[in-house]
């Protein structure tokens, strides 16, 4: 039988944090950090764990 909590779950979950809002306006450095520390505290709650990477990305 599978231990999920020794062999790892099969699914990640991946929350992407936009650096502009209202389509063309900067997120400044304190919003931004302060939607990752929440989403990092919900996503442990919620699954355990959490790790946060910077990303860069063009839409």
């Amino acid at each position: 039988m599978s231990d999920h909590f020794t062999d790892g779950l099969p699914h990640q979950v991946t929350l992407y944090i936009p650096s502009t809002f209202d389509v063309d306006k900067p997120l400044n450095a304190d919003a931004a950090d302060w939607w990752v520390r929440n989403a990092l505290t919900f996503l442990a709650d919620l699954f355990g764990g959490a790790t946060a990477q910077a990303a860069t990305g063009a839409w």
